[in-house]
């Protein structure tokens, strides 16, 4: 179960071409050598994205066991 939500919820954002970035730290600076730096978006990685939403539903699924 665990598994193919990771699963689905990687290939939704893949397909649809949308990303996460962190909401703390938008942007990252890349310095440029004698002129203005440039900014890329600071986004989370899927295997960031995935493993933290195992984490949480192991979690609940913790809680739901305690309080059942």
């Amino acid at each position: 179960m665990i598994e193919q939500l990771s699963v689905i919820l990687e290939s939704v954002l893949k397909k649809n071409n949308w990303g996460i970035y962190y909401k703390s730290s938008p942007l990252a600076n890349l310095p440029v050598e004698g002129g203005s730096p440039i900014y890329k978006v600071n986004d989370v990685s899927y295997e960031s994205l995935i493993e933290a939403v195992k984490q949480e539903i192991i979690t609940v699924e913790r809680e739901d066991d305690t309080q059942g």
